[in-house]
């Protein structure tokens, strides 16, 4: 009889391990596609993230260039008026909307150094325009300067 037992007892082992083993693999199996779901929900979110940056990026860079433009033009009128038509300069109400509506751009997307240069930059230009001395043209060209300092530190850009 203790044969019989140990064969009953071989044959229950013998289907045991395999149920266990088959067990072990299918939890491993369920544990790795648990970390492959986690895994690419991070790299989504990742992705995501990055397509943020990058639309933040690009309006950043087209609100500094725009802004840039706006105010050069608007100080650059100025000296023309001064210097070859001999008058007082006055800001025309569409460049002056248009220059607002760029700093309005730069204070929404940029960082608070570019918005505080932009600010600087449109107070020195107007300064320029009531007095028309070198020193407030200097000014304001240092002004529009350290704006493209702030944005191009901001874009990554080198000096």
């Amino acid at each position: 009889m203790p044969e019989a037992i140990w064969a009953l007892l071989g044959v229950g082992v013998g289907a045991v391990i395999p149920a266990l083993t088959t067990l072990y693999q299918a939890r491993k199996t369920a544990e790795q596609a648990e970390q492959d779901r986690n895994s690419a929900s991070l790299h989504a979110a990742h992705d995501r993230q990055d397509a943020r940056d990058s639309r933040l990026f690009d309006l950043r860079r087209e609100s500094y260039v725009e802004f840039q433009s706006e105010v050069r033009r608007m100080l650059d009128w100025f000296w023309a008026v001064e210097n070859i038509l001999g008058g007082s300069p006055e800001p025309r109400m569409d460049d002056m909307d248009r220059l607002i509506a760029a700093e309005a751009k730069v204070q929404l997307f940029g960082t608070e150094a570019a918005s505080t240069a932009a600010r600087k930059s449109i107070v020195a230009i107007n300064t320029y325009a009531a007095r028309t001395t070198h020193e407030a043209f200097v000014a304001a060209e240092d002004a529009i300067r350290t704006f493209g300092r702030a944005g191009r530190t901001d874009l990554g850009a080198r000096d």
